[in-house]
């Protein structure tokens, strides 16, 4: 799940669309990465009329998390 929010975060930067960033779910797993501090619970509102937008976003804990997982052989890493 960490995977897909920071996915999302990724998404969003990259085409200059920030509700890109929140993602959509009633995943019992946001809850738990909610206890941990890894997510947090977004409210936005948008348009004309507002529409609230619910949903989901990395922390920066949870940032740094997903980082540190990730495994240190990335495919543009040389190896000697």
């Amino acid at each position: 799940m960490l995977e897909k929010l920071y996915g999302a975060e990724i998404e969003a930067a990259l085409s200059h669309q920030p509700l890109r960033s929140i993602v959509q779910t009633h995943s019992k797993a946001m809850q738990k990465l909610k206890e941990y501090g890894y997510a947090q619970e977004v409210v936005r509102l948008v348009g004309r009329p507002q529409v609230t937008v619910r949903g989901w976003e990395l922390t920066l804990a949870g940032n740094l998390a997903y980082c540190m997982s990730c495994n240190d052989d990335s495919p543009g890493d040389s190896q000697p």
